[in-house]
């Protein structure tokens, strides 16, 4: 029954939540990363980027931006704040 509501209120059950965009794009980010840092220094930028997630879901202000936004300018930060050479790298 609950089923069949959500389906008449066109509510999606199923929506992405911005951990599994996370999940996704740094995943496929991951060899070319792996290119310039060792395991350690991945897994430590990772941790950065997913501590830099959680405040902007916390933010107030940052609301308005989609999950996909958030995830993937976590993401960058993260680098950037790493190395200025991958941003450069990514950047052409």
């Amino acid at each position: 029954m609950e089923q069949t509501i959500c389906k008449k209120l066109h509510y999606n059950l199923l929506y992405p939540t911005p951990y599994e965009y996370f999940e996704k794009l740094f995943s496929n980010l991951q060899p070319h990363i792996s290119e310039f840092y060792e395991d350690g220094e991945i897994a430590t930028m990772k941790h950065n980027a997913l501590d830099l997630l959680q405040y902007s879901i916390i933010g107030y202000e940052f609301r308005y931006i989609s999950h996909y936004n958030k995830a993937i300018a976590c993401i960058y930060e993260s680098i950037k704040q790493t190395d200025k050479r991958l941003v450069l790298y990514f950047s052409y």
